[in-house]
């Protein structure tokens, strides 16, 4: 009985990993005037295997600050659901020059995309 859980497992695993994949494209955005962190992305739902956006999409999307978790001012930064193949958010953060944000953008069937920026440009 054992070994044939563990076989069933074993199947049953890797199909569902194959509709798996991260996001193609992750932008991200600082501009120097405003104090608004803009990230938009391509994560192809509906040219792949799984076509249902309640069960493929991005689930999550992970901001750092210099190696610190942001805060989403708009909202929280977990989905569930994406309407089409393309999806965006923001976080209004107060930035300085020489600060690295770290975007991680996380397919709800597994698979990460990791964009990261230095702010430049900033004026008090």
């Amino acid at each position: 009985m054992k070994r044939l859980i563990v076989l069933i497992a074993l199947v049953v695993f890797p199909v569902s990993m194959l509709f798996a994949h991260p996001a193609s494209e992750l932008t991200v955005s600082y501009p120097a005037r405003q104090f608004i962190l803009t990230i938009t992305g391509k994560h192809m739902v509906s040219t792949s295997e799984n076509k249902d956006t309640k069960q493929h999409f991005i689930k999550a999307i992970n901001v750092t600050v210099n190696g610190k978790i942001a805060n989403n001012s708009y909202g929280p930064s977990t989905f569930t659901s994406q309407t089409g193949d393309t999806f965006n958010t923001a976080f209004k953060l107060d930035l300085k020059n020489g600060d690295k944000i770290v975007v991680t953008a996380i397919c709800s069937l597994g698979g990460e995309k990791t964009t990261e920026i230095v702010v430049a440009g900033r004026r008090r």
